[in-house]
């Protein structure tokens, strides 16, 4: 369980924050239609985990639009849907909660650019600095504490995912999506082993 933590949360933190990154630096830009961009990336946020797992389910199961899109492409999918097989459950609920995520750290890291000087961007503009080199010597040094804050979030986030895998998978296909929040909860609250729970919740 512990392994399967920390697969989850190496997978997706990285993931979320450079997707996170890349959404804010353009969606800092004047882009028609911005606003209705920045609410629809951040709506998932706003949904229900439930929710969203339950029609990732469907997306996921055999027949549903992943699983139809992922074998048009060519992709080799299970026979009985992403969510049954050991080698993609725990892929699956990643990338759902990539999704997820993002919209939220987007809003973070648009904060974080919008306290730039714009006097700097312009100032490095006029001298001739290219777009790599305002985003080292500016953007990037404006942005480490938003992304510090980001990341420990995130962290603490993943380590503690719980919804997913109760509504998603529980903890299947034989323990391949088992982490160490939904163990303590099965051998707590399922199993009544409440000293081993309870030895497992402090580790």
């Amino acid at each position: 369980a512990i392994w399967h933590t920390f697969v989850f949360t190496v997978g997706t933190v990285p993931a979320t924050t450079c997707f996170a990154i890349l959404l804010a630096l353009a969606l800092n830009r004047r882009l028609v239609g911005r606003a209705l961009f920045r609410a629809g990336f951040f709506a998932p946020t706003l949904t229900a985990t439930v929710v969203i797992a339950l029609v990732f389910m469907h997306l996921y199961g055999q027949g549903g639009y992943l699983f139809r899109l992922a074998d048009f492409i060519g992709l080799p999918v299970p026979d009985s849907g992403f969510l049954f097989a050991e080698s993609t459950a725990l892929a699956s609920v990643m990338v759902m909660d990539v999704w997820v995520s993002v919209g939220y750290y987007v809003l973070l890291f648009l904060a974080g650019l919008q306290s730039i000087p714009v006097d700097l961007v312009e100032d490095a503009t006029m001298h001739g600095a290219s777009a790599w080199q305002r985003f080292w010597a500016i953007t990037w040094p404006y942005l480490r504490p938003t992304l510090l804050y980001a990341v420990v979030i995130n962290l603490i986030k993943s380590f503690q995912v719980f919804t997913e895998i109760f509504v998603m998978t529980q903890g299947g296909p034989l323990g391949s999506t088992t982490t160490a929040v939904y163990h303590v909860y099965v051998m707590g609250f399922e199993r009544f082993k409440l000293g081993y729970a309870s030895a497992a919740a402090f580790v």
